[in-house]
């Protein structure tokens, strides 16, 4: 899932170094040291139960405050000189604004997408840019207890409608985001209910239709990719499980192994344990319960932890061996939301943020209108936001600064 927060992947496992082994240990402690949270200050707050409802969402207002950022866009004078409209919308792509990761990053594969560019261009055919994104609401309490998708995904829904709206401005056909929703692929591996990833999908279609976002972003399954290309994904499969376990086992201690951990650890299904034990394991907090239960837990996080992280390398090399998303979308710009070498890295939240997965915490509404995303743990500590509830439902839709 190479663009779900998931991970950092080991999408060579053969080029990787080698090193020495780990324990369970030192990869807490490293989780303890990610960043997880922005301070450990927060956890000594009491929770509030400041909250309001709402009858429904706005979405009418949500589009019309977006559509009014579109008015705002610097219009350019529509050229005909192919070279120059590359150039203007690399320009647009790899603004602060949108781009996330160093420009270095894009400047590996500049020519193919150059390349790519020109063909639709020389054609007069809206740009493709295809994004695996979108896998399901973390299933850690301490990160968001909401299942569905909520403000944070409808503001970075918000956000690639405009860069398809800024490319406009100098180039009429436009672009088109394909968002691929990998979390149905992914549910097994990470023990997520299927049913809930697909009705997150669903629901993040039924925002993007409600926003008349059409035109503009469509969601497409992983799962209905694979299956054009079964066969040789299956073969994908056997040769990527081959190499993908020698690795893991020769290179207990590689950095990328690490990372790999590091990440899944905080987004394998908890959901069975206490956000106590959970604050114990992850923010290192004082454990007032049984700590004979405690490592106990421990062990079955990381255990849990060892088996998702194998797994989901695994497939995802694979997927990543056969080149699928280009195989089903021929001509695409590919784009990531993890800066990687060779990958056009987007912001998905906004440039300050330290988040970019809306699906990874909750939606925050700031006083000037500003849409973020933090910690349900945390941010429901702090005096200044109250939980915003849509009338009906159980968890807060976002939380909104006094």
């Amino acid at each position: 899932m190479d663009d779900s927060n998931r991970v950092t992947t080991l999408s060579d496992p053969l080029t990787l170094e080698n090193s020495k082994e780990t324990d369970h240990g030192v990869l807490i402690l490293r989780i303890l040291m990610s960043g997880m949270i922005k301070s450990y200050q927060s956890l000594l707050n009491p929770e509030h139960n400041q909250r309001k409802q709402i009858p429904c969402f706005d979405f009418e207002l949500f589009k019309k405050q977006l559509d009014e950022k579109v008015k705002k866009l610097r219009k350019e004078k529509q050229s005909g000189d192919v070279k120059l409209v590359v150039k203007q919308i690399i320009g647009i792509l790899t603004k602060k604004r949108y781009r996330r990761g160093p420009s270095k990053h894009f400047e590996v594969a500049r020519d193919d997408y150059e390349n790519r560019l020109s063909k639709a261009i020389t054609n007069n055919e809206k740009l493709l840019l295809a994004l695996p994104s979108f896998p399901v609401k973390c299933w850690n309490a301490l990160k968001v207890e909401r299942r569905m998708p909520d403000l944070a995904e409808l503001n970075c829904l918000g956000r690639l409608y405009l860069l398809c709206k800024e490319i406009e401005t100098v180039y009429e056909p436009g672009a088109k985001v394909i968002l691929i929703a990998d979390g149905p692929i992914y549910a097994d591996i990470f023990n997520e209910p299927l049913s809930i990833a697909i009705q997150y999908k669903e629901e993040v279609i039924n925002f993007i239709k409600k926003l008349d976002l059409e035109p503009y972003i469509i969601m497409h399954d992983m799962v209905d990719l694979i299956s054009k290309y079964s066969t040789e994904f299956a073969e994908a499969k056997k040769i990527s499980t081959i190499q993908v376990e020698t690795f893991w086992h020769e290179n207990p201690d590689n950095k990328h192994r690490k990372m790999l951990l590091e990440n899944t650890m905080t987004n394998i299904n908890v959901e069975k344990y206490s956000k106590d034990l959970l604050r114990s394991i992850f923010f290192d907090t004082k454990y007032n319960g049984d700590i004979s239960e405690l490592q106990i837990v421990k062990d079955e996080i990381t255990k849990q932890t060892e088996i998702s992280a194998l797994k989901y390398a695994i497939l995802l090399q694979a997927i990543n061996s056969m080149e699928l998303v280009k195989k089903c979308y021929p001509g695409c710009i590919r784009v990531t939301c993890h800066p990687k070498a060779g990958q056009l890295g987007l912001h998905l939240v906004s440039p300050k943020s330290c988040f970019n997965f809306p699906w990874n915490g909750v939606g925050v509404k700031k006083k000037n209108g500003e849409i973020s995303v933090s910690l349900e743990d945390e941010v429901r500590r702090d005096q200044r936001y109250v939980a915003v509830y849509i009338e009906g439902e159980e968890f807060p839709f976002y939380y909104e600064e006094q």
